[in-house]
């Protein structure tokens, strides 16, 4: 019972998807942390405290869910167990969800989980928006009617005609097309009267673009017959035309606003591949990049081994680097949120990047605002940075140009919500990358976040820049957009929140250090090329190392001497018993032994904490040597991380 009740803890906790237990007079009595995520409580603010009623945002979802519960205790099939409903969040937002209710067995407690469709219930709501503004002009349009002479001039119109045109019945009449028709379309317009003319028959619905008076294109929709006179003689044309102006507007915005959708579900398409490969291939980087560390070691400078395995690491590290921005893509690595100061980090990336640009191109910089902070991960934003300025360099590669890089503060209200449904009002840092390059093509437009679209040359580029700070900007709950012309270059435009005052204290800067030792290190991992890599590091800082390949085993090995061990360092992922698993019954034998955790995949230790795991630290593949080994003596001398 006791490992039945562990295993559905580690479900519940490890879901990926906000959850708590309901008991039968509907208080909560437990969450996760992705139900505090969610909804901005505390587990403290809501278990035991609060009933699932006061998260209900609207009346009419409270009554349904209310009539659902207790039909469920009368009978649990009696309800359904999937429905979508709309809770408030503890700062008074809104999140529209989907439910998943079920009665836990032998219990008169509900285990319900939330999946925050949000995004996706805007996107529908605009959809339908538009459809509806589309259904609204259909119904409401007023049509013009006209009547021409065999060479196309106005002999008799209506009101409405005029209102499309723009011109009062004096100057309509006897306009010929050549006045209110674009040159390039006027052979394909001439074409259908022609046929209308030679067959006889009527030329229903096509489309053709008109000048109006003031100089713009209206879009029109036209059906056009002959007139006969008495005796049966072609003498002119009449016809209907509707103005689709504001209808072609309206299919172009819901053509957009699916593209979004797509590309959402396109990216989380690609946010689980990426934490699919992510242990496995992180497990063969660490081979790689280990065992380069070490042959180095052996190997003197100067002489080709040496410069070839020095190549191997380079290679090894780009990989690590590649790895780390599709799980950034996906949103799936783990970033380290601290305040950030924009400035120096932003002048730090365009030092940077200045040194790699040729003399054809000039780099400005506009900064504004001495004391810019934002809550975010330093390192993605320099990223950020330099992914955009390097895509603006080859916009410029071979012709030369400007890249001007503007920041400011700026401040939205709520009608921004209007333009990008992701970001709310407030103080935002405006990051504005402009080239003068050729610009992207208008088919392009869609496409550029995509991951590995691009226009380069094979072997230049991975296609993973914009779409690695499309996915670092939208994780640090901002937003990214692109205006561009061809021939005339293009700007890139990035919002990011500033930090709130409680927020914008700066970390202090710590420096790096190579820490030995010599105590005895139990080290488990089930892959034995990096067990006997990992031995070999350990070893040249000075360790003692006890390897074993099989969890069981190192446990075995525990219990028979606890005491000769200082520290356990064990894989994650492994058959029989996991590391976390390991972890326990480690501590069930010795409670303060510290034990270290590697990983390849950030995931799973996503809303966890040291204590919820029972260990002391945590290592992410690839590993080097240097993380390892400050993180053996942060946890064994006690220093901060």
């Amino acid at each position: 019972m006791e490992k039945n009740d562990s295993f559905f803890k580690a479900i519940f906790h490890n879901t990926g998807t906000g959850m708590a237990i309901i008991e039968e007079d509907t208080t909560i009595s437990l969450v996760n942390k992705e139900m505090e995520n969610f909804l901005g409580y505390a587990r403290h603010e809501m278990e035991g405290l609060m009933s699932w009623r006061e998260l209900v945002a609207f009346e009419e979802d409270l009554k349904r869910m209310e009539n659902y519960h207790y039909r469920r205790r009368e009978n649990p099939e009696a309800a359904p167990k999937k429905y979508e409903t709309r809770m408030v969040t503890k700062n008074g937002g809104i999140k529209s969800c989907l439910a998943f209710v079920d009665i836990i067995p032998d219990s008169k407690q509900s285990v319900i989980s939330f999946l925050d469709i949000s995004e996706r219930k805007q996107l529908e709501r605009e959809l339908q928006q538009s459809e509806e503004k589309y259904r609204n002009i259909l119904e409401t349009i007023e049509d013009g009617y006209f009547e021409v002479t065999l060479s196309g001039r106005f002999t008799f119109f209506n009101e409405a005609m005029c209102s499309i045109l723009g011109y009062d019945a004096r100057e309509l009449k006897g306009m010929g097309y050549e006045q209110y028709m674009r040159k390039d379309i006027a052979s394909e317009v001439f074409n259908a009267f022609n046929w209308v003319y030679r067959t006889g028959n009527s030329y229903k619905a096509f489309d053709w673009e008109m000048i109006r008076k003031d100089g713009s294109v209206c879009y029109v929709e036209s059906s056009i017959s002959l007139i006969k006179d008495s005796k049966g003689q072609a003498i002119g044309f009449k016809g209907v035309t509707r103005d689709i102006t504001e209808r072609k507007k309206a299919e172009q915005e819901r053509e957009e606003l699916q593209a979004e959708l797509r590309h959402s579900q396109k990216m989380e398409a690609i946010g689980t591949l990426a934490g699919g490969i992510a242990h496995d291939f992180n497990n063969i980087l660490s081979s790689i990049i280990g065992y380069s560390e070490l042959c180095l070691d052996e190997t003197s400078e100067n002489t080709l081994m040496h410069r070839n395995l020095n190549q191997v690491l380079t290679a090894g590290n780009r990989a690590k680097d590649l790895v780390k921005q599709i799980l950034t893509l996906s949103r799936r690595d783990e970033q380290e949120f601290t305040p950030t100061p924009i400035i120096p980090l932003a002048k730090e990336a365009l030092k940077m990047l200045r040194s790699t640009l040729p003399s054809t191109i000039n780099l400005q910089e506009q900064i504004q605002g001495d004391r810019l902070i934002v809550y975010a991960d330093p390192t993605q934003i320099h990223q950020v940075i330099i992914n955009m300025a390097t895509n603006a360099k080859h916009a410029l590669q071979e012709q030369g140009g400007t890249i001007e890089v503007r920041i400011e503060q700026t401040n939205f209200d709520k009608t921004v919500m209007k333009k990008y449904p992701d970001l709310g009002p407030g103080n935002y840092v405006h990051i504005a990358v402009s080239d003068t390059g050729v610009g992207i093509p208008e088919q392009n437009i869609d496409k550029i976040f995509e991951p590995y679209f691009t226009t380069k040359e094979k072997g230049v580029g991975t296609g993973l820049g914009l779409s690695t700070a499309h996915g670092i900007v939208r994780a640090h709950d901002g937003h990214i957009t692109v205006h561009s012309e061809p021939g005339k270059g293009s700007t890139f435009n990035i919002y990011i929140p500033l930090a709130e005052p409680s927020q914008a204290t700066e970390a202090p800067y710590k420096t790096e250090f190579m820490p030995t030792g010599a105590e005895t290190v139990l080290l488990v991992d089930d892959e034995q090329p990096i067990v006997k890599m990992l031995q070999q590091n350990l070893q040249h800082l000075g360790y003692q190392v006890t390897p074993r390949t099989s969890s069981v085993e190192a446990l075995a090995a525990f219990r028979a001497q606890p005491d000769k061990f200082a520290v356990v360092i064990t894989d994650m992922t492994m058959p029989n018993m996991t590391g976390d698993k390991l972890a326990a019954e480690i501590k069930k034998i010795r409670p303060n032994m510290p034990v270290i955790l590697c990983t390849g995949f950030s995931e799973y230790l996503r809303d966890r904490n040291m204590h919820d795991l029972q260990v002391d630290g945590v290592l992410m593949k690839p590993l080097s040597r240097i993380e390892i080994a400050k993180k053996i003596r942060q946890v064994l001398d006690g220093e901060t991380a």
